[in-house]
């Protein structure tokens, strides 16, 4: 066994010398090798016919090397279809008689073809259409604080050309628009909180098929074949439109009627999936903002009225 330091380490020993990290296997033997035996095994004449692969081999041959967990001298060969797990022949007459089975390597690489089919669908259209949405949404907030900032001069110009005693309304009328801001900018941040987090679950998925991919084959690969949580990110959440409806004054009582404060107005998009139908995502929303036109403020009127 390994000694000193080596001994609190992690890792697969050489079967032979039992100190070096293991490196390679020998499919004829089953002993884990590290670099130096395995170049004496071979170097046997005994063991020049033996096959050795390198444990990071993700070729079918390391399928060869599982052994059933209830027939430790039996290989897995088979995966039974109705029960979701590779088999040996002694599992299938003794648990799986009648099941429908397949070949390990045939369901190799069915998982293998599944995956590869699965990162590129995220990779080529679900990562890139949900990165766009994001992007779009930084638009959409830009354009919202402008729309709430356009809005807000023209209350202010309409504000000065009146008595003192209606600023102070105006000022709250301000406040109302800032209000109905700040709720369409948390709706926003909501929003891009919840697709940053799809991002990143995509990533991460995509990161996890890659090194399931260009691992070597384990047994845990056959325990789950579906990916469930993609299934949730095939359609792409419903987008929203923030609009501001415009101030309206009123050529009224100024003291008791201002004008109409601004509010926000949300429009869901509809949901899109990007599976069937990919130019959804290039389609632009025009509808444009109605713009505040204040009405004259007759002050001579308002003193004749007090």
């Amino acid at each position: 066994m390994a000694k000193g330091p080596a001994a609190s380490q992690h890792y697969l020993e050489c079967d032979n010398c039992e100190e070096n990290p293991a490196k390679f296997i020998c499919k004829t033997c089953a002993g884990n090798l590290c670099k130096p035996c395995k170049d004496k095994h071979k170097n046997k004449k005994i063991n020049r016919n033996h096959e050795i692969l390198s444990l990071n081999s993700n070729t079918e041959d390391m399928l060869d090397l599982f052994l059933c967990p209830k027939h430790v001298k039996k290989r897995l060969e088979c995966y039974c279809t109705p029960c979701s797990e590779p088999v040996c022949t002694d599992c299938i007459i003794q648990f799986h008689n009648g099941h429908s089975v397949e070949s390990l390597s045939k369901v190799h690489r069915k998982i293998t073809d599944y995956s590869k089919q699965k990162r590129e669908q995220i990779e080529d259209f679900l990562l890139p259409s949900h990165t766009q949405l994001l992007a779009k949404e930084e638009e959409k907030r830009s354009a919202l604080k402008k729309k709430a900032d356009e809005i807000q001069e023209k209350i202010d110009a309409h504000t000065q050309s009146m008595v003192e005693i209606v600023k102070n309304i105006g000022q709250q009328t301000v406040v109302d628009l800032r209000k109905a801001e700040r709720k369409g900018l948390q709706e926003m941040n909501k929003f891009e909180k919840s697709l940053e987090a799809k991002v990143s679950k995509l990533q991460l998925m995509s990161k996890q098929l890659s090194a399931n991919l260009e691992a070597k084959p384990q047994p845990s690969i056959f325990k789950s074949i579906e990916h469930e949580d993609l299934k949730s990110l095939q359609a792409l959440p419903h987008s929203a439109e923030y609009t501001l409806t415009d101030f309206q004054p009123y050529d009224m009582d100024i003291e008791n009627m201002f004008g109409k404060s601004p509010v926000l107005d949300i429009t869901r998009s509809k949901k899109m999936n990007v599976s069937k139908d990919r130019k959804a995502l290039d389609c632009k929303n025009k509808k444009e903002d109605s713009d505040w036109i204040p009405l004259e403020f007759d002050e001579k009127n308002e003193k004749s009225k007090n």
